[in-house]
């Protein structure tokens, strides 16, 4: 089971994709496996391809609905608190991924200003860089390679903060995506009953204890308590969750050459309908609570 949001890659799409590009020295990389430890890339890490979220959509005959998103010219409202501006800013990198999913390039332009403006606003206009091809359809490019970037270019920004003692404002960013995409995946449950997106909204339970704990480092910082405490009623809600792992067969398989054991699990996850509307209520009250 994949540990992330299958629209956590659009993320990597969007925001990642303003990020300008640089050379990794040793101070970076030393600076990158702080990032590691602190728990950064655990909220990253391991995103599908483009082709399976689109194969989702595809599936359950999702329709583009602009209605779902946090409207982009409400950006200026947030770009008087940093704390604010980054939750926001991973809201829309999420918002501008869903477009893009869709090649709705017109809505991923908005979304990309929204992003813009709330970067200034926090003065980090080194990372606005966009790549012209973005918009191009015909360019949407590599996701895998785009899933590195996210790595590599989020971790630049929290080494960059770092400097300032502003790094929790990368982490923020990322949990605004994280709630922004089990949003959307709650939403697109209420159209369609679907068990694969029940099992998408139930995996976050573990992810969930990880933002907490790297949010409680960062407590001291303006809006972290309130969003832990927001934060701490949806863990209560996942409580009843059950995710358990069940072995399967091994089996031997040719791997450049030389034959190797494979061994396959299964992640089994129960949500009761119960749990499930508990989860979504606070879902969209703490949404409602960051993009007011």
């Amino acid at each position: 089971m994949k540990k992330i949001a299958f629209l956590l890659i659009a993320y990597s799409c969007s925001l990642l994709t303003l990020l300008a590009q640089g050379e990794y020295d040793d101070a970076f990389m030393e600076c990158l496996s702080q990032f590691e430890q602190v728990g950064g890339n655990d909220i990253i890490l391991t995103v599908p391809s483009s082709n399976e979220i689109e194969g989702i959509f595809k599936k359950y005959k999702f329709e583009y609905d602009a209605n779902l998103l946090n409207d982009p010219d409400k950006s200026y409202k947030y770009n008087y608190q940093d704390e604010r501006a980054a939750l926001n800013a991973g809201v829309y990198a999420i918002n501008l991924g869903y477009a893009h999913v869709y090649r709705k390039f017109g809505d991923v332009q908005k979304y990309s200003e929204a992003v813009r403006l709330l970067l200034k606003s926090m003065n980090m206009k080194e990372y606005m860089t966009l790549k012209k091809h973005f918009f191009n359809p015909s360019q949407i490019g590599d996701t895998q390679e785009l899933s590195r970037l996210a790595q590599m270019n989020i971790a630049r920004i929290f080494c960059s903060l770092k400097k300032e003692r502003r790094q929790h404002l990368t982490l923020l960013m990322l949990t605004g995506a994280w709630l922004e995409s089990v949003y959307i995946e709650s939403k697109l449950h209420d159209q369609k009953k679907s068990q694969e997106i029940l099992r998408h909204i139930g995996s976050k339970k573990n992810i969930l204890s990880q933002i907490l704990l790297i949010l409680d480092i960062y407590k001291s910082k303006p809006g972290v308590r309130e969003l832990i405490a927001n934060l701490r009623d949806l863990e209560k809600a996942y409580a009843n969750v059950k995710v358990s792992v069940k072995q399967g067969e091994s089996r031997m398989v040719e791997r450049n050459g030389e034959l190797v054991v494979e061994e396959s699990t299964e992640t089994i996850i129960e949500v009761s309908d119960q749990n499930l509307k508990r989860i979504k209520e606070i879902i969209v009250r703490i949404r409602n609570r960051i993009i007011r």
